[in-house]
């Protein structure tokens, strides 16, 4: 007679087998670990947009928003999928089976992915947020036997793509600015991080048969406090040139922090000429948000030693691609760790890249060619001292203008003071910038009284220099009016205080 013992053991084996059979994976039991870990895992976002600079500018998205995670493990047997890993699936291999198995060598959690479609395509809302990375050791996709995994022939790469939200920002966050600067009119400043020169401010320009070509980037931003300082570059720009004959008519001048040029080369294959990794830093005087924060590159500006040949184009087109480390424009945030749950920092990299293809209309570029008219100012017996920077500053003002000066100066005696005043003029801005140089010195006044006495005095003095230019688009006549009346203003108000003496 069978023992009840047996019977009952029989039955329950049954029943197990059943419900087993129902199951779509390995038993918890039969999960594989592998103390490997990958060589590298990128979570990358993609933003593509277009810009049309012309008197009509216009900025647009160009499809969704796209993102992708790969995971890279080389079976080498050394660094990445380890002899301690082969080890570990070493019992599976040998036990053989055509059922498919995967070894778990770690997980990528996330934060933040809310504003993805992660939370379907991956299920993490049912998986707390983590996504298990494994890798193939048993059947079609897997390297082969045991020894297949240590020689360092295959990789193996998991990937997943899915959607950023295409409505989160309420802001294109890229920006790209090209004008064309005649330099006979510059008589001034070329890039925004440029100090004033007074001894090229007081020069005449002279006629250069060049153009520059003037390219700024400008990056705005989602960011919270307490989050990592962001280190954006623009990784490539590259301009669709219609002829090279040589490169040397092409240069790239202040491309750098200090000033130099950078190195340019063409590509033939796409016929466009190109410069790689300029900084770009963030830019203090950006009126924003608390939650936002806005980059500037570096201006850059392309000599065209030929410029004929563009008079012949319709447009110029280009395109400016910018790289984000660290940081993903979604909000999401992921970690990495490895089998034994040790977080992981090395091979882990996020990353934004922001591409946009710009089109500049050269008849508008031509056209709104910054001309820059301007005038020295020349005031003998006006000592420099800042109450006549006020009467500057309330004459500018009584014309309209949003004035701001700085004190420039030196040691070596002569006063300076460096000033901007904007005022819109219809849907431009006109600018004008001063540059005031005065120096103190002495003055004799002899007064004769009746009985033939003289009585002879010192009395301080001196002189004051203003140069200054402006800057509109497409029109010197307002900017050259507006100069000639700050020129009577000033004279007037200067003429009054050599009669108070």
């Amino acid at each position: 007679m069978p023992n009840p013992r047996d019977l009952f053991r029989k039955k329950f084996r049954s029943l197990f087998t059943v419900l087993a059979a129902g199951r779509t994976g390995p038993a918890p039991g039969d999960r594989l670990f592998a103390r490997a870990h990958p060589e590298r895992v990128t979570v990358t976002e993609c933003h593509h947009y277009e810009q049309e600079i012309s008197r009509n500018p216009s900025i647009d998205r160009v499809g969704a928003p796209t993102g992708r995670i790969e995971i890279v493990v080389p079976f080498d047997g050394a660094d990445h999928f380890t002899r301690r890993a082969c080890a570990d699936v070493a019992p599976a291999l040998e036990a053989g089976g055509k059922d498919p198995r995967k070894a778990l060598i770690g997980h990528l959690a996330f934060t933040g992915h809310q504003h993805t479609d992660l939370g379907a395509v991956l299920g993490l809302d049912d998986s707390y947020g983590a996504l298990p990375i494994e890798v193939p050791v048993v059947g079609p996709d897997a390297p082969g036997g045991r020894h297949e995994l240590r020689r360092d022939r295959q990789t193996g790469v998991i990937w997943h793509e899915y959607r950023p939200d295409p409505n989160l920002l309420e802001v294109y966050p890229v920006k790209v600015g090209i004008d064309l600067l005649d330099p006979d009119t510059l008589g001034g400043v070329i890039t925004t991080h440029e100090l004033t020169n007074f001894a090229n401010v007081s020069q005449q320009p002279n006629f250069r048969s060049y153009l520059w070509l003037r390219v700024t980037v400008k990056v705005v931003l989602p960011w919270q406090e307490g989050r990592p300082k962001l280190s954006p570059v623009v990784e490539r720009i590259s301009l669709f040139w219609p002829t090279i004959t040589s490169l040397n008519v092409l240069k790239v001048e202040h491309g750098t922090s200090d000033g130099g040029e950078r190195l340019i080369t063409y590509n033939p294959v796409g016929r466009t000429i190109e410069w790689r990794d300029v900084p770009m830093t963030v830019d203090e005087d950006h009126k924003r948000r608390d939650d936002e924060v806005c980059f500037l590159s570096d201006t850059m500006v392309v000599l065209i030693s030929q410029p004929g040949e563009l008079y012949r184009q319709a447009s110029l087109d280009g395109t400016v691609e910018i790289e984000i480390p660290d940081y993903l424009l979604s909000g999401m945030q992921t970690r990495l760790f490895d089998s034994t749950g040790r977080r992981v920092e090395d091979g882990h990299r996020e990353s934004t890249r922001l591409t946009s293809n710009v089109r500049l209309i050269l008849a508008d570029a031509f056209a709104r060619r910054m001309l820059k008219p301007h005038q020295h100012l020349y005031f003998d017996e006006v000592i420099p001292e800042q109450a006549r920077i006020a009467d500057i500053e309330n004459a500018l003002a009584d014309q309209g203008f949003q004035v701001k000066f700085a004190d420039k100066s030196e040691p070596d005696g002569v006063r300076r003071w460096q000033g901007t005043a904007k005022r819109t003029e219809g849907p431009e801005t006109m600018f004008l910038r001063i540059f005031v140089e005065g120096s103190h010195h002495e003055t004799e006044r002899t007064v004769h009284k009746p009985g033939g006495h003289s009585y002879t005095s010192k009395l301080p003095s001196g002189e004051l220099k203003v140069f200054m230019y402006g800057e509109l688009p497409r029109a010197s006549r307002a900017v050259t009016r507006e100069m000639n009346a700050l020129h009577a203003a000033i004279r007037d108000r200067f003429d009054r205080i050599r009669a108070l003496r």
